[in-house]
């Protein structure tokens, strides 16, 4: 029984890692390829980048989560959760690093 929770915890921290990698993707690509419109959106090009930009982002998120969850006593999903919102906190201070420099 509790292995079938923790599996369903490392499903829902997965997913909970691929919105935060999906948001911060469309948030990327809105500020950097669409110069803060949606026009990226037409270009089957961009949406190749797009992709490889989320899959990289997520890959990224998951190691560093796993690494978390190897060498603290966090449970599982304090690691994940601290992985993307650190990721999210990071991306936020060098966007506003680079607004008012």
């Amino acid at each position: 029984m509790q292995t079938v929770i923790n599996k369903l915890n490392q499903e829902k921290s997965a997913y909970i890692l691929f919105a935060s990698a999906l948001l911060i993707s469309f948030f990327l690509f809105f500020i950097d390829e669409g110069n803060y419109n949606l026009g990226w959106m037409s270009n089957l090009g961009n949406w190749l980048v797009f992709l490889i930009y989320l899959g990289l982002l997520f890959g990224t998120q998951l190691i560093i989560a796993w690494l978390l969850f190897k060498f603290t006593s966090f449970r599982s999903e304090r690691a994940y959760l601290l992985t993307s919102g650190g990721i999210g906190v990071a991306l936020a201070l060098v966007i506003a690093f680079w607004a008012f420099s």
